[in-house]
């Protein structure tokens, strides 16, 4: 709804809920009015604007959320942007600054987003770099178990705190978000990145009953494994596979997982992101029943 008017996505809502335009206006507005209002060319008061509302059944709670929409997803991917790039440059000096100035407009708006968005930053800070803030992430859980609509902003909490929540909330988000149809391509990256960031750290913190449960729903959802576009992540879920099929003692994970990191390494250059799969399949194997001890 990127540069929508309040009429225009007013519009949206009255033609979802099926009602005309005289059905909608009849004893608060005249017809001519709302047609000129849902097309941005007239403003209209808040007291109409709220009768109009509620002949079409839409909280302004509702209607707020959707508005506000477009600008929260611009929010979150500028923020993932500097978080990504500060963590590549191992820039603790710009990590902290960022975490300021999310401190700062939570104290100075009171909006939650810049709350939850520095227990992340601060949370990330502690993990690749120095334990430093130690932050609370209570209030960040339990948001993430009590939201029941999840969009953008909701998946990339959930995408990098990962290492704040203990395996048994993580397990439960990454049911809850599975069960939630995602019809946003660009939101589904989020989700499907989060499930198996879950079933990654699973592996590693030898859940592997349970990481086992979570990855067979991802292998088998069809609107996920045969579409090309995810095929980054699907190749990734195999490669878990294998870490799995490592720690039963099934030398063929192995292979999988050599084949992979060949892959990311030599047919298509991700050098950086090949050395992490192998520090965490070198980390599985010595650890696993295929080393003789």
């Amino acid at each position: 709804m990127e540069g929508e008017t309040f009429g225009e996505i007013f519009s949206s809502f009255r033609q979802k809920k099926g009602y005309t335009v005289k059905e909608t206006a009849e004893n608060i507005v005249s017809v001519q009015f709302l047609r000129r209002f849902e097309k941005g060319e007239s403003d209209i008061t808040l007291t109409n604007f709220y009768e109009l509302l509620n002949r079409i059944n839409v909280s302004f709670e509702e209607f707020m959320f959707e508005s506000q929409k477009d600008s929260v997803d611009a929010m979150v991917e500028n923020i993932e942007q500097q978080l990504d790039q500060f963590l590549f440059e191992q820039n603790t000096l710009k990590f902290r600054r960022l975490i300021d100035y999310l401190d700062e407009n939570y104290i100075r708006t009171g909006n939650k987003r810049y709350k939850h968005i520095s227990v992340v930053a601060q949370g990330m800070y502690d993990h690749y770099f120095f334990e430093t803030y130690r932050p609370d992430s209570k209030e960040l859980e339990d948001y993430l178990l009590q939201c029941e609509t999840w969009g953008k902003y909701e998946f990339f909490l959930a995408c990098y705190s990962t290492f704040l929540f203990n395996n048994e909330t993580l397990v439960i988000l990454a049911e809850q978000s599975f069960r939630r149809k995602v019809k946003s391509r660009s939101t589904r990256h989020y989700f499907i990145d989060f499930y198996l960031q879950v079933c990654q750290k699973l592996i590693r913190k030898d859940d592997c009953d349970i990481a086992d449960r979570l990855l067979k729903k991802y292998e088998t959802e069809e609107d996920i494994r045969p579409i090309l576009q995810y095929l980054s992540f699907n190749v990734f879920a195999k490669y878990l596979r294998g870490l799995l099929q490592i720690k039963k003692g099934d030398e063929r994970g192995r292979e999988v997982c050599e084949q992979i990191i060949n892959f990311f390494d030599k047919s298509i250059d991700y050098q950086g992101y090949a050395s992490g799969l192998h520090r965490l399949y070198l980390k599985i194997y010595m650890e696993s029943p295929l080393v003789v001890k």
